[in-house]
């Protein structure tokens, strides 16, 4: 990653064995910039993921009013998950850069509470627990203009992810003292800036997690309901959708003593600011790939007719419209 800028869209492309289960398209979707994604939908990347807890209620407070989720909690905390990915290619336009954070939930009236044992408890792997995306920004590797404003209108036209409308100036680097290194700025705004050093390059306390899943069609929640706009999220409205993954994790512990961030004053960002978020695990994966499939709330013409009689049953037995 110290030359992490990467070649434009090559033809030699997804060329690692796992891809090749994925390599035939069964549908696609125009997005509004007239660019055509594929699923499922493919990339792979070099990733660093931070991980730690938030005031629970602070953090939900920021989310809609009439929100129909709820954060799961670990040692009575939220979990927090930031990402900055390295994205070496990608369907929506080869390579380009983003950052995002995202906690997890379950549906209002599910409580879900873990124990909290170790930083890896973060790691929740627990089924019912759903990612619901909270902030995201992009921008462009230099070598490859054009395809973070590409992954921009991807994100938010297919899951409805909270991406801020204009690309984002987003710096990745790995120093010679083995740390990743982060700068991302938008519209002349800090986002965030961090500098962790590679759990991969102590030996002592790195835990390696071989990762190789396929989620449940509907694990994954791309933003607040109805989009958060005008709360300035940026959304563009709630899907759900679920994903393979296969690559391996390095994690260790966040030591204060190596490894700092700090996230900035821009509005899209800042409210992680609010939350008392306190950072306790840092993972790498040098050999992160995932497939993206089509979303759950799409459904067959059977599934619309079963689903639309039981509405109408509903209805007129004089359920509410929000119980249906």
């Amino acid at each position: 990653m110290g030359n992490s800028q990467r070649t434009a869209i090559k033809e030699d492309r997804f060329t690692d064995p796992w891809f090749a289960q994925y390599k035939t398209p069964t549908e696609g979707y125009i997005t509004a910039d007239g660019n055509t994604i594929r699923f499922p939908f493919r990339l792979h990347s070099e990733e660093l993921m931070v991980y730690g807890t938030a005031d629970a209620a602070k953090l939900w407070a920021d989310q809609v009013p009439g929100e129909i989720y709820e954060p799961v909690l670990v040692g009575g905390k939220a979990v927090i998950s930031a990402w900055f990915n390295n994205w070496a290619d990608s369907d929506s336009g080869g390579a380009y850069h983003e950052t995002w954070y995202y906690t997890y939930v379950t549906p209002k009236g599910q409580k879900l509470s873990l124990p909290y044992d170790s930083p890896m408890s973060l790691l929740v792997s627990d089924p019912r627990a759903l990612q619901f995306v909270l902030r995201v920004i992009c921008g462009d590797n230099p070598v490859n203009p054009g395809a973070g404003q590409k992954g921009i209108f991807a994100g938010r036209s297919v899951w409805g992810y909270p991406k801020f409308p204009f690309p984002a100036t987003i710096k990745f680097t790995i120093t010679e003292d083995k740390r990743w290194s982060i700068d991302a700025t938008l519209q002349d705004k800090l986002c965030v800036k961090a500098s962790v050093r590679l759990p991969e390059a102590d030996e002592e306390g790195v835990q390696i997690v071989p990762v190789d899943v396929v989620t449940a069609p509907d694990a994954a929640i791309g933003g607040p309901r109805l989009g958060g706009v005008s709360l300035g999220h940026n959304g563009a409205h709630q899907t759900r959708y679920g994903t393979a993954v296969k690559c391996t994790q390095y994690c260790k512990a966040w030591d204060p003593e190596t490894d700092s961030i700090e996230y900035g004053d821009h509005p899209h960002f800042a409210p992680i600011n609010g939350w008392d978020f306190k950072p306790l695990l840092k993972v790498t994966s040098p050999d992160y790939k995932i497939a993206y499939f089509k979303n759950s709330n799409w459904i067959t013409a059977d599934e619309t007719e079963k689903r639309i009689a039981e509405m109408e049953a509903k209805h007129r037995r004089g359920t509410p419209l929000g119980q249906c």
